[in-house]
């Protein structure tokens, strides 16, 4: 058998107390229609704030730092922090002292200022109603008040004192700071500017590549003089070697009388001319390789004069009277100058190393002052782009602070506060509700405690519900027979 009560049992029980049930539905919605009609009205003023993207929202770099890797706000953190400013018990005593506490709280006007600023603080926030729209940038901000008038003059007062208190709290004041820095900026340049004149009068280096490249072609004109000298300084060396070999070989005395053949010429004139094609072979290797025809067909004809003076110089070639030999004063005379051309060379050729190395040695010392040059005009060019980046900062500064001045902010007010027409405490209509729904509640409260806690048996199902038995028959309620 079901434990639970029937429709029947339930609908007995009602009957059987529908009294009660009456009552509860009645008086509760009649006490809260009372209720709504005897509570004070409650007034509200809305306004409506729109949250723009604006230039206080925007990442200030300072000098040195990446614009890109600067942490940005989205939306819903700006409109956070709106709201927190709104609710911000500072803005709430600024309104409070500029209407005075008197005027809004009356009740509050015995007691100490500071008691009664602190208490009407506590009031304003719960009358204060801050809500963002969702999915918007939109802020709806609502305070209510039992008098109409006062509503709208505290909101109104409330939002004038909040852009005031969002243009201060967002307010750059980079001006001084960035004054600053240009001085700064300025003197440091200064000081590297005069550092480098310095330096350039000290070391001379005014224009080191056009130096670097004179330096260069003097030293290349230099080098070939050395090369020259050179060259010059070997064809001695070989021909002091060859006449010393030549005066080594040559007899000291030989025929003061000689029958040479005609056909022949004499052993002198051989020999200043193989000393003249040596002289020429020398010449031609300061221009060509040894290899080249012109230098080959020469040392053939030298080849030619050798043997034919060593044949003039042959004992068979002459017949003989003899005396001290001509040959080798010739010889002498060609060694001596010889030796006289090969000294000054020798100094020209140290002189020209010397030149060289001094060459060097300024290169060398160029090279170093334009790094010391380079770096001093990197430091300057660095600071130059960090005064145009401070000069810009400080116009973009000098522009945010005359949109301060002028109460430029990126939170308008797009609904001026306004006045509901009809007060949003008490509503008879919701008051009615709650009422319906207390009765209906006290209603079935009633029936249950009735079917729970009741000791009389209404109906054949409860008995059947009550002993767990099933019921055989039920007799009605039979009225006595009247007495004869």
């Amino acid at each position: 058998m079901s434990t639970l009560p029937s429709v029947r049992e339930l609908l007995a029980a009602v009957f059987r107390n529908v009294r009660w049930i009456a009552l509860a539905l009645i008086v509760p919605p009649v006490v809260a229609v009372v209720l709504a009609f005897t509570f004070p009205k409650v007034y509200q003023a809305d306004a409506k704030l729109l949250i723009k993207p604006g230039r206080e929202f925007m990442p200030a770099t300072n000098m040195g730092q990446n614009q890109f890797a600067l942490p940005s706000s989205t939306m819903a953190e700006i409109v956070k922090s709106e709201v927190e400013i709104l609710n911000s018990k500072d803005l709430a005593e600024a309104t409070l002292k500029k209407l005075t506490v008197a005027s809004l709280y009356p009740d509050l006007a015995a007691a100490p200022d500071d008691v009664a600023l602190e208490r009407a603080v506590t009031r304003f926030e719960k009358q204060l109603r801050v809500d963002p729209i969702d999915l918007s940038n939109v802020v709806n901000v609502g305070f209510q008040s039992e008098d109409p008038d006062i509503t709208t003059k505290v909101l109104t007062a409330l939002l004038a004192d909040f852009q005031a208190r969002h243009v201060s709290a967002y307010s750059g004041g980079q001006i001084e700071p960035i004054v600053a820095q240009i001085a700064a900026k300025q003197k440091d340049l200064a000081t590297l500017d005069a550092k480098r004149i310095e330096y350039q009068n000290l070391t001379g280096a005014f224009s080191i590549p056009e130096q670097r490249a004179s330096l260069i072609q003097q030293r290349a004109q230099v080098q070939t003089l050395l090369q020259d000298a050179q060259i010059k300084e070997g064809a001695l060396e070989q021909q002091v070697a060859f006449l010393k070999k030549s005066k080594a070989n040559t007899p000291k005395m030989s025929a003061l009388e000689t029958e040479v053949d005609p056909s022949s010429q004499s052993s002198s004139e051989a020999l200043q001319q193989l000393m003249a094609l040596r002289a020429k072979e020398q010449e031609m290797l300061q221009h060509y390789q040894p290899t080249a025809p012109a230098v080959v067909q020469l040392r053939a004809q030298i080849a030619q004069a050798e043997d034919f003076v060593k044949q003039a110089q042959s004992p068979s070639a002459s017949k003989t009277r003899t005396g001290a030999n001509p040959l080798l004063a010739s010889i002498d005379q060609q060694l001596l100058t010889a030796q006289s051309e090969l000294t000054p060379i020798t100094s020209q050729i140290e002189g020209y190393k010397g030149q060289i190395a001094n060459f060097d040695d300024q290169l060398k010392k160029l090279q170093d002052s334009e790094l010391e040059v380079n770096n001093l005009t990197r430091q300057i060019e660095s600071l130059t782009a960090d005064l145009l980046n401070l000069r810009t900062n400080l116009e973009q500064a000098r522009l945010a602070e005359n949109m301060d001045q002028a109460k430029v902010s990126s939170v308008s007010i797009i609904d001026a506060p306004r006045l509901e027409p009809r007060p949003v405490f008490p509503k008879k209509s919701l008051f009615g509700l709650a009422g319906i729904a207390v009765g209906v509640l006290i209603a079935g409260l009633i029936t249950l405690l009735s079917l729970s806690f009741g000791n009389t048996i209404i109906t054949v199902e409860g008995a059947e519900r009550i002993f767990g038995v099933p019921v055989v028959a039920a007799l009605p309620d039979l009225k006595p027979l009247p007495a004869k």
